[in-house]
């Protein structure tokens, strides 16, 4: 599996790749900046500097730069939920999926409607055979943000491979291949002729 990280207002994502249809999506790296679904703390500009030197160790693989960067910022602006989601993203580069959890679901405590933490406690759950919890909270994160093609993309990996809802699969998968810049949109479009099939 590959990890793939966009970042998402002030937040850096991370979504965990699966494979359909015999295929594997390739990680790449492309910050995209938009405006934060929910309220975000106004920040100084001292600490807006801060999160984007935390973004780029992150990026680097300077892991303990980015979790200390990350965790002062937290004690400044305790409802930073970006600042949450980054730290679960470093959790789950240490392979500590526990604390992972518990930042999405802090970040979600701060704003319910934060994409990332959804897709990414969604990607979790898929994870560990909660297929339904999966489902709930990749739909929550394409009902706040209908193009984030990443949550389509999952929820086609999801129907097609362990819901066995094909035209749902087929739905989301033709979801990301129009939202979608990736390189890969042409193998989706394969996985979705090999679906009408079936």
């Amino acid at each position: 599996m590959q990890n793939r990280f966009i970042s998402y207002a002030i937040l850096v994502p991370v979504v965990l790749m699966l494979v359909a249809c015999g295929g594997a999506k390739k990680a790449t790296v492309k910050p995209v900046v938009k405006a934060s679904v929910g309220a975000a703390p106004v920040m100084t500009p001292a600490h807006q500097q801060d999160f984007s030197t935390a973004l780029a160790a992150m990026k680097s693989g300077d892991s303990d730069t980015a979790k200390a960067l990350f965790t002062a910022l937290i004690a400044s602006y305790p409802t930073l939920a970006g600042a949450h989601v980054n730290l679960g993203l470093i959790a789950l580069k240490e392979q500590n999926a526990p604390q992972a959890v518990e930042r999405f679901n802090r970040a979600l405590s701060i704003n319910p409607q934060n994409v990332a933490a959804l897709t990414q406690r969604g990607l979790l759950s898929m994870q560990r055979g909660a297929f339904r919890e999966a489902e709930q909270d990749l739909l929550l994160a394409v009902t706040v943000m209908p193009d984030f093609h990443l949550a389509h993309y999952n929820l086609g990996v999801l129907y097609e491979l362990y819901l066995q809802d094909y035209d749902a699969a087929i739905e989301h998968y033709e979801h990301y291949v129009a939202q979608s810049k990736e390189q890969d949109v042409d193998t989706v479009k394969r996985w979705i002729k090999l679906l009408e099939r079936k």
